[in-house]
């Protein structure tokens, strides 16, 4: 019976030791399991970061264009305005010296209509009669 009484003890013994083992091995599994589950997260949050800074420097790459042609149009127009201004002074410039011209024109015709003043006569020899 002492015999039999070793031999369960020994078995009692070695349940528990494969029972003990198999508990650490499952906390360490479990272990693994949670540490991993955690990359993951924070893989994921990474992933998450990554997109929004990449949108944001999309975002802030379309906000510059926006600016660029905005800033780009605004001096189209400066310019188109210019030359408007510039065309409407040419014209204006060309219209004042056309009246001049045409107001000197008109002062040759007055003088012409008024025939040749005294002063302006010459005396020409004629035929002898």
């Amino acid at each position: 019976m002492a015999f039999e009484w070793v031999a369960l003890r020994a078995e009692e013994d070695a349940e528990e030791e494969s029972e003990g083992e198999l508990r650490r091995e499952v906390g360490e599994a479990e272990a693994r399991l949670a540490e991993e589950e955690e990359e993951e997260r924070e893989a994921e949050e990474e992933s998450a970061e990554a997109e929004e800074e990449e949108k944001a420097e999309e975002e802030s790459v379309e906000a510059e264009a926006e600016e660029e042609a905005a800033a780009e149009e605004e001096e189209n127009a400066e310019e188109e305005t210019s030359e408007v201004e510039e065309e409407a002074y040419s014209e204006y410039s060309e219209g004042e010296q056309s009246e001049k011209e045409e107001e000197d024109d008109e002062e040759v015709e007055r003088r012409d209509d008024q025939g040749p003043t005294h002063d302006e006569l010459e005396w020409v020899p004629g035929p002898d009669r």
